[in-house]
């Protein structure tokens, strides 16, 4: 990988995370909404734990990048 690429992968990485956070910010106002505070907050807090272990299993099988040589 070159640095060149590194960076980019760095910049899409970083924008999918602000995505994701709207996103999630969309749906915490909706949730609100419809539901208690108590189980709106629930809903999210199991939302964002599925989502990072689904991170964890997706980078533990992806190789980490490598510099060309």
């Amino acid at each position: 990988m070159t640095d060149d690429q590194a960076e980019k992968l760095i910049r899409r990485w970083l924008e999918t995370d602000i995505e994701q956070a709207k996103l999630r910010k969309q749906f915490a106002k909706i949730f609100r909404k419809v539901l208690p505070g108590m189980k709106a907050a629930t809903f999210l807090k199991l939302e964002r734990r599925i989502s990072m272990m689904m991170d964890v299993q997706i980078t533990s099988v992806v190789p980490l990048a490598q510099s060309r040589q």
